[in-house]
């Protein structure tokens, strides 16, 4: 409450709000952030994504990918399949986040700009990619989730428990391909919708380096969805919280990235880990990368 006054005089007293104004224009800017994000359309044939968000690829290059044949045989930890794949299987390198979505880009530029043919060999790329998700679950059940070479280093400020290391190719022999991010990692409680995660600067950022990208939000939603044929309150991100996180961290210092694609009768969630190291085991594919437009 404050006074008013007219040529000296005080006449009446008034409230003023002065707050009002900035929390009138954040609300205003939240609002139209999240009607950016809430695109609700009809999906390309049947294949997912949004018809009117094209894939952005003009800020970051050409890169082609080939994934190796499926093999289910084996679970290892993260460190036991980068030896493997350093010493045995060659061309090929342990798959990381970035691959993954750059393969999810791939196939959806292929599907939405080719022609007949390149569309039949996107949609069976597709197939490939998601139905090693879908087996290895089905194989393993929650056991076991597919496993990327994308390492996370909690604690590397001593000021900023957040603040942590995302390398994609951790270790890998071809140093060429190794790429390194700073993002704060929030301690999101439970499952967060991916809508949410990057409704939020620092999220928008940390997806962003998980996937090794430029993409706005808008695109990260919409090639989730057409890769994964799940709406966006299906798309999780998921760090599991310890019962004493800040002391956690810095005990357990590294995470490593899992993906879990689960059934439509069991929740359809797909979820994207943080798991602790060492201990989590899975199944992961082998990628030949490229820069151009064919492999």
């Amino acid at each position: 409450m404050s006074e008013a006054y007219v040529l000296g005089q005080r006449i009446r007293k008034v409230n003023i709000d002065y707050g009002l104004a900035a929390r009138v224009n954040a609300e205003v800017a939240e609002e139209n952030l999240k009607r950016e994000l809430r695109v609700r359309k009809k999906p390309i044939s049947g294949l997912g994504g949004h018809p009117e968000i094209q894939p952005d690829v003009k800020s970051e290059k050409s890169l082609r990918y080939k994934l190796d044949e499926w093999d289910d045989t084996y679970i290892r930890d993260q460190i036991h399949w980068i030896w493997h794949f350093n010493n045995s299987l060659q061309p090929y390198a342990m798959m990381s986040a970035a691959d993954f979505y750059g393969i999810v880009k791939q196939i959806r530029r292929d599907w939405i700009q080719g022609l007949d043919e390149q569309r039949e060999e996107a949609k069976a790329a597709m197939d490939k990619l998601m139905s090693s998700f879908q087996k290895g679950f089905q194989k393993w059940r929650y056991t076991c989730p597919f496993l990327l070479n994308t390492r996370i280093s909690y604690c590397i400020n001593k000021d900023n428990y957040f603040e942590s290391m995302i390398t994609h190719h951790f270790k890998s022999q071809d140093k060429a391909i190794i790429k390194q991010y700073i993002a704060e990692i929030p301690q999101y409680y439970n499952n967060r919708g991916i809508e949410v995660i990057l409704s939020e600067a620092r999220g928008e950022r940390l997806m962003q380096a998980l996937f090794d990208t430029n993409d706005d939000p808008a695109n990260i939603i919409s090639n989730l969805e057409f890769i994964t044929q799940r709406t966006p309150d299906k798309i999780m991100l998921q760090v599991p919280v310890p019962t004493s996180w800040e002391d956690s961290r810095k005990k357990k210092r590294n995470r490593v990235l899992t993906m879990n694609y689960k059934p439509e009768d069991l929740s359809g969630l797909f979820e994207i880990r943080l798991d602790e190291m060492p201990g989590t085991k899975g199944y992961c594919r082998g990628v030949i990368i490229q820069e151009g437009d064919s492999l």
